[in-house]
């Protein structure tokens, strides 16, 4: 049982990653002014769309939870478009 639920965790995961990673291009590509924090979010997860949270924010020298916030921030201007 706990395979499956590795599996369709990690479906879920991948998912979720392509599906930010699509977002994050559509407001760079939207000529609006985007701060240089999230800018930085938003190209990092174009440019590893695969990777986990985790791994993106140490590759910035944040936390997981500061990475996830940014990039939150950053999306919620075209979440509610």
């Amino acid at each position: 049982m706990g395979d499956i639920l590795e599996a369709c965790n990690a479906r879920r995961r991948e998912a979720a990653a392509r599906t930010t990673a699509k977002l994050a291009a559509q407001v760079l590509e939207s000529g609006s002014y985007v701060p240089t924090r999230y800018r930085r979010a938003l190209e990092v997860r174009i440019d590893a769309p695969h990777a986990s949270l985790a791994e993106l924010a140490a590759g910035l020298g944040w936390s997981k939870d500061t990475y996830a916030a940014v990039l939150r921030r950053a999306l919620s201007g075209v979440r509610n478009a």
